[in-house]
């Protein structure tokens, strides 16, 4: 469940607080430390965006997030 967006860093996200990020990269996430590995693993491999499911009140969309 996202909990904190820092709000100088997120103009270009469409995340908000309480949505669940349920897939980084089509890969199923249950716990933070899976989407920071996930995060990681892009930047390492010189990504510029990660391909999120989140679940929002409205339903189910994916979300593309920058890696910096």
């Amino acid at each position: 469940m996202i909990t904190l967006i820092d709000p100088e860093k997120s103009t270009d996200m469409d995340l908000q607080r309480g949505e669940l990020i349920l897939q980084v990269n089509q890969d199923t996430v249950w716990l933070p430390e899976q989407v920071l590995a996930k995060y990681r693993e892009a930047k390492e491999k010189g990504l510029t965006k990660i391909l999120l499911l989140v679940e929002g009140t409205s339903g189910y969309r994916f979300s593309l997030l920058p890696v910096r």
